[in-house]
């Protein structure tokens, strides 16, 4: 009962902030949409806050950005492209109560972990001394997040994502196939 109640607490708070900023968004009207009282909102979240925490974390994990690897990096991309461009206002909504430098830190350790498991066999191959690999994850971590920031700049257009996405297959197919060559 409660993974149905959670579910369906965060989809009426999507809902909701498809149609309205976060800092309008009440407890009183989640419970309203989902049809529960505010006891078992607060059951299962502290406020607001910690609900909207749990929403982006959740939807992230239900991504598998944490297992990206080169078997599945584009269908996790297009997983993740899809879900914010059908939820394009909820997202403006969420980056404008938010903050760019909360949201900058949030994304960037999420997608430091992302491409150092893209990563490792890579680095394993090459044996690549810690130090670089930091500066290589904290080069492409900086760029997803500058990357995401600049998509947000331009209203979440599914349009801009799947031009980033092209040229990102490009570039990581070439390097790959790279490394490959002088890893044989």
């Amino acid at each position: 009962m409660s993974d149905f109640t959670e579910q369906a607490i965060m989809e009426a708070f999507v809902e909701l902030l498809e149609e309205k900023p976060f800092n309008k968004i009440t407890v009183k009207d989640i419970v309203g949409r989902c049809g529960i009282n505010r006891n078992t909102f607060y059951y299962h979240y502290q406020d607001i806050y910690d609900l909207l925490e749990k929403v982006i974390r959740y939807y992230l994990e239900a991504s598998n950005i944490k297992n990206l690897s080169r078997e599945n990096w584009k269908e996790t991309t297009d997983t993740i492209v899809q879900f914010v461009v059908s939820h394009k206002h909820a997202m403006v909504h969420v980056f404008d109560f938010i903050g760019a430098k909360e949201l900058c830190h949030y994304f960037r350790e999420v997608s430091w972990q992302a491409i150092e498991h893209y990563m490792e066999p890579v680095f394993t191959t090459l044996n690549a001394p810690e130090e670089d690999r930091e500066f290589f994850l904290r080069l492409m971590s900086n760029s997803v997040v500058g990357t995401i920031m600049e998509w947000a700049e331009h209203d979440f257009n599914k349009a801009f994502a799947d031009r980033v996405i092209e040229r990102l297959a490009y570039w990581l197919t070439g390097s790959l196939n790279m490394i490959d060559y002088w890893r044989n």
